[in-house]
């Protein structure tokens, strides 16, 4: 079972590459997706076990019939919102890789079966029109999970 996990950019992005590895002929019939990124849930939220996003997250394995012990493999794309608030590079990467690996702690206590987790750093921000996520802070969050590794 492949789950991801995320905010909205994730959701995005995953949503898309589900509708085509589900029409995929060469996809196992076993292999379930399922798509637990949630639109505003930061890197912060996914390193607090007490955010609701945990909750839609067991809602929606419910939804495509499988229990948490089934989850296995993960997809993790993460930023925070408004990184400028927390200061400049690298202390605002500094933040979200301490948040990825809180939130990988996280989520193999709720899917005792994980095995492998991937994750991505958020796309490019140039057009950003909001001060959500916009560049430089975009490029910077990319070495958050590579230190992680």
């Amino acid at each position: 079972m492949l789950l991801s996990v995320g905010m909205s950019n994730t959701t995005l992005s995953f949503s898309r590459f589900r509708q085509q590895a589900d029409r995929d002929p060469a996809k196992s019939p076993q292999l379930i997706i399922v798509d637990g990124a949630q639109g505003g849930q930061t890197g912060m939220r996914w390193a607090d076990l007490k955010t609701r996003l945990w909750a839609e997250v067991e809602n929606r394995l419910q939804r495509a019939g499988v229990s948490a012990q089934q989850v296995q493999v993960i997809w993790m794309k993460q930023a925070e919102a408004g990184p400028a608030n927390l200061g400049e590079f690298p202390r605002h990467a500094l933040v979200l890789k301490t948040n990825l690996a809180t939130s990988l702690h996280n989520l193999k206590a709720k899917f005792p079966n994980l095995r492998i987790a991937y994750l991505s750093s958020r796309t490019y921000g140039g057009y950003a029109t909001t001060q959500l996520n916009p560049e430089p802070f975009a490029f910077g969050t990319a070495f958050a999970p590579r230190w992680l590794i």
